[in-house]
């Protein structure tokens, strides 16, 4: 928490205040909400608990680097304005990106416009798995969010298979109906494996329906 607050008041240091703007804050909220705009070198991205893109670290004048966060939906299009080594300019409201310009090629990516895709993806027909000892992926909470078997990863929705655990851990393979993730919903997986949404699992000749 220090550290991102540091990481932020650095930022707000080396912005240029002479481009600061506001925008309408959402419903409930008072006044305009500040936005700033600084340059910097973009150092690369992380990841959120499901292991999907959502924040890019940026370094800015003085060394010091930053990290703006952005919904995980908007990974594919950020990461192709702009990638590691590239200089852009951002606009920013406290941590969360607003938009970003690729100062070489010119793109300009915003952000903050974009409604959440839905949950499941329409019009994918549901695949069966059959895995062994899989990998199990927590949140800070330590919900139960994913399943990793190789390069495939199998997406719950946090809390929803916490009760599984026991199936997970000590069942000796795990059945499990999923649909395919695929790239036009915009989330990139930092391990760049491929993402499934599960609808349920079977373990112990028994099946748990979790969408």
């Amino acid at each position: 928490m220090v550290k991102g607050i540091l990481g932020l008041a650095l930022l707000v240091l080396v912005t240029i205040p002479s481009i600061r703007c506001t925008t309408p804050r959402h419903k409930g909220q008072l006044g305009p909400e500040k936005t700033w705009t600084t340059v910097g070198v973009i150092k690369g991205f992380t990841a959120n608990a499901h292991l999907d893109i959502n924040a890019v670290e940026l370094r800015v004048p003085g060394g010091a680097v930053s990290e703006l966060d952005f919904y995980p939906h908007n990974a594919s299009a950020v990461i192709a304005g702009a990638g590691p080594g590239d200089s852009v300019r951002v606009t920013f409201a406290e941590h969360r990106l607003h938009s970003l310009r690729n100062l070489q090629s010119g793109r300009e990516i915003a952000v903050d416009q974009w409604a959440t895709p839905m949950d499941i993806p329409p019009n994918r027909r549901a695949e069966y798995f059959t895995i062994q000892h899989p990998d199990i992926v927590l949140n800070p909470k330590g919900n139960i969010v994913a399943l990793r078997s190789g390069r495939r990863l199998f997406h719950f929705k946090a809390g929803s298979v916490d009760d599984l655990r026991p199936f997970f851990k000590n069942s000796p393979q795990l059945g499990l109906s999923a649909v395919w993730r695929d790239d036009q919903f915009g989330f990139v997986n930092i391990n760049h494996d491929t993402v499934y949404v599960v609808l349920s699992v079977t373990a112990d000749s028994k099946t748990f329906l979790v969408r």
